[in-house]
């Protein structure tokens, strides 16, 4: 493979990957979910994991790596605003 190629790839993982960074670090220092959808960041990772799957079928470190990272980051974000989505649910009950 052109490491060219490669390298574009990679710095396109960085971009995109760092574009989670911002809203992960929101939503663990506030613990609120106002303005986020949860729905976002369920088909962000599933394109992720799709892509990470495309990856390995293609041996592209860039996609692997990025993809892998893009993955967990959709994770815990859904994670974190379900669970912030819980609380305020609960919160609102207890009134």
């Amino acid at each position: 493979m052109n490491i060219w190629i490669e390298i574009i790839g990679c710095v396109a993982g960085v971009l995109t990957s760092a574009s989670y960074v911002p809203q992960l670090i929101k939503l663990i220092h506030e613990r609120k979910a106002d303005g986020v959808s949860i729905h976002t960041y369920w088909y962000a990772f599933i394109g992720s994991v799709l892509w990470l799957g495309y990856g390995v079928l293609n041996q592209s470190i860039a996609l692997i790596f990025f993809n892998g990272f893009n993955t967990c980051a959709a994770m815990v974000i859904v994670a974190l605003l379900w669970q912030c989505k819980k609380s305020n649910r609960q919160s609102i009950i207890r009134g």
